[in-house]
């Protein structure tokens, strides 16, 4: 019988079976069991094929979604890159990075650890944007405080007598050295 096919009355505590006694409306022993051998039956057969549809619906989807890359794209890359390809070969120091950019990614590759590898950069990605996020939010911090410093003990400033002299409504400013400018 599966498992939760009949729900246990042992008490573990005291050894014994709770039962309780059967009247004609309930039958205990009968209630106690969820699904009957037919039903657990029909349920496995039924989880079965619809598990084998699904997976082979799944599988043929997969296979039709996958797209062909055509002929003439490969002769295109190969033509449009030659010019890329002779200065990466001809060039020792582009051929240097390439060798030691190219080779453990291809041992990556063979190896089946680039996800990992991309598990791990992100990993390092993020604890440095949250390292420096800390230190430009510590600085803008330090720079405020230092700011308010400043501003407490500054005393107010003194204008020049010239400026003195405009009065504040704006009608009253004069205009007569432009006037001369222009006879």
């Amino acid at each position: 019988m599966p498992l939760f096919a009949k729900i246990n009355t042992l008490d573990p505590a005291k050894g014994e079976k709770f039962e309780l006694e059967a009247t004609e409306d309930f039958d205990f022993d009968q209630s106690l069991k969820v699904l009957s051998e037919a039903r657990q039956q029909e349920i496995t057969t039924k989880f079965k094929r619809e598990s084998d549809a699904f997976y082979l619906e799944a599988k043929r989807s997969v296979v039709a979604t996958q797209a062909k890359v055509p002929y003439w794209v490969g002769v295109a890359l190969v033509v449009l890159g030659w010019n890329e390809f002779l200065a990466v070969i001809t060039n020792p120091l582009y051929l240097m990075v390439a060798a030691m950019v190219g080779v453990p990614m291809v041992a990556m590759w063979y190896l089946d650890m680039l996800g990992l590898v991309e598990t791990i950069a992100w990993k390092v990605y993020d604890q440095g944007y949250k390292l420096a996020m800390d230190k430009l939010r510590e600085n803008m911090d330090k720079g405020r405080e230092g700011e308010k410093t400043q501003l407490s003990q500054r005393q107010p400033q003194q204008y020049p007598p010239r400026y003195e002299s405009i009065s504040k409504d704006e009608g009253d400013i004069e205009l007569s050295s432009l006037d001369k400018k222009s006879q």
